[in-house]
């Protein structure tokens, strides 16, 4: 698995699966309690193993965006000489924004994200995905997994709200103090 991949060893890997093994949660509601059903979700919402877990699942696709060269340019200089260098992506568990300077760069981006997902058996969420550009909009259509992906003019990202115009934070500030 992705664990023995990552040279976790076997006991941190058991340890794991004992703890996520048949679980069960029940449900208050109005003084009522549910009969105890089975959890199938491998990962619990809430649980502060989940993000890092999560992170290590998609670890593979992280590497992917860093090694295809593409993303947001962050080259500068340095003692006279020019340092290339790329972000791609901003990644927290399951937030991910993918950054470039143009679409085609950023379809590239996209498709590694859907094909890493379809190793996976991950599929992308059409409600939870959008594509917010800050310039040019027309023609602007990408796709993950066959699906069109929504445009947006502000996205929110690890709580931080960002719009699409020159004062991109702007947005998150009205948030912050409304």
């Amino acid at each position: 698995g992705i664990l023995d991949t990552l040279g976790v060893e076997d006991v941190v890997t058991n340890l794991l699966k004992d703890i996520y093994k048949g679980n069960k949660v029940v449900i208050k509601w109005e003084k009522q309690i549910s009969k105890p059903a089975e959890v199938k979700r491998v990962l619990r919402q809430g649980c502060p193993l989940s993000p890092l877990l999560f992170m290590m699942y998609l670890q593979g696709l992280e590497a992917k965006l860093e090694g295809s060269g593409l993303g947001f340019n962050l080259s500068f200089v340095k003692q006279g000489k020019l340092i290339e260098q790329a972000l791609p992506a901003l990644m927290y568990a399951d937030d991910i924004v993918l950054m470039a300077d143009n679409k085609e760069d950023l379809q590239r981006l996209v498709d590694i994200c859907g094909n890493e997902g379809d190793r996976l058996d991950f599929r992308f969420s059409k409600e939870k995905s959008a594509v917010m550009i800050f310039y040019d909009n027309e023609g602007s259509e990408l796709r993950i997994q066959e699906v069109m992906l929504e445009i947006t003019d502000k996205y929110k990202y690890l709580g931080v709200w960002i719009s699409n115009g020159t004062e991109y934070l702007r947005e998150h500030e009205i948030y912050v103090t409304t």
